[in-house]
């Protein structure tokens, strides 16, 4: 029984700090779909201004309920941007899912179709579309890893088709 309960405040205390750092990657994606929520015609600005500076995310876009991408965050890094009224990410129900459910949405690991990357991605509700933020797998993983790091039993994190994401054992 005590096992138990050391493993379970084990598991809590992982849990809590990978969800507040998470959060970190959430709090400019808040303000920016409270933003294209109440002022849509300023959306490629927007999307802009979050890829500016020293930002987490590979890419930004604005897609449809449909999937269609609308918009695509112009960033400094990439000169690659994909085609606009023909790039359909309907095969990313979990994105989404935001719009439907209208909370932010985390995703499974992906290869992205707008970067060339594999990335995780959040998806927040942005009034009658959805803000997508794509960042790197690596970065999910260093949130993670830094997490575990002062727990002495072994941890595995996975995502949710069971893929690995992070493990405090080398």
């Amino acid at each position: 029984a005590e096992q138990k309960t050391t493993a379970d405040h084990v598991r809590n205390s992982v849990s809590q700090a990978v969800e507040l750092a998470l959060s970190a990657y959430e709090s400019p994606l808040r303000l920016a779909s409270a933003r294209l929520a109440r002022t849509p015609r300023d959306a490629q600005a927007i999307l802009d201004g979050l890829l500016e500076g020293k930002t987490p995310y590979l890419a930004v876009y604005l897609i449809r309920p449909d999937g269609l991408l609308l918009l695509s965050g112009a960033s400094p890094n990439r000169s690659f941007r994909p085609p606009l009224g023909q790039t359909n990410l309907d095969g990313y129900p979990e994105l989404r899912r935001a719009h439907e459910q209208n909370r932010f949405v985390w995703s499974d690991r992906f290869l992205s179709i707008v970067t060339g990357d594999v990335v995780l991605a959040v998806a927040a509700p942005a009034g009658k579309h959805i803000l997508v933020a794509e960042i790197a797998s690596e970065n999910i993983r260093g949130v993670a890893h830094e997490s575990m790091a002062q727990t002495p039993a072994p941890l595995l994190i996975v995502d949710g088709r069971g893929e690995w994401v992070s493990s405090n054992s080398p």
